[in-house]
């Protein structure tokens, strides 16, 4: 599986991953929560890094009900959608290896999932591909065991 891995990053022809990776890897959480607030994709994919839980995990929040994947693959091209969650994924693979370092444990990426607003437009159009292909890239090139989500 890694040995995947490591081809898809070397041969992904729609962007290129090591430069998605260089903008994001060194960041403390609190300079990509900035990062992330201020990306342009960010009026589509309604989402926030909180910050850490008591316990020191990792808490997300993803407006998926609100996510407008048609809107931001018009606005900014056709694999807009998979480059926005590669470089979420290369920010916290790098940050869950870092704090593992530092803390001696491995923290939790606690997702609060809001599927308010959610409708059966995330399934047809332009979203379904991009879904399935988000899904299908993701599950297999980056392990989520440490992923808790809250629906």
């Amino acid at each position: 599986m890694c040995n995947a891995m490591v081809s898809w990053r070397l041969h992904e022809e729609r962007f290129d991953v090591a430069q998605v990776r260089q903008s994001v890897v060194g960041l403390s959480l609190e300079e990509f929560q900035r990062y992330f607030a201020a990306m342009p994709e960010r009026q589509y994919l309604p989402s926030a890094f909180l910050g850490r839980s008591r316990n020191g995990n990792v808490v997300v929040w993803y407006k998926a009900g609100m996510w407008d994947i048609e809107g931001l693959t018009d606005h900014h091209g056709e694999h807009a959608v998979l480059k926005h969650e590669v470089r979420k994924m290369e920010y916290v693979m790098w940050l869950f290896s870092d704090l593992c370092k530092k803390e001696g444990r491995v923290p939790y990426l606690f997702v609060i999932l809001d599927l308010e607003g959610a409708s059966m437009s995330l399934l047809r159009g332009k979203s379904r591909p991009k879904i399935m292909e988000m899904a299908k890239n993701l599950s297999a090139y980056y392990f989520d065991a440490v992923e808790v989500t809250l629906v």
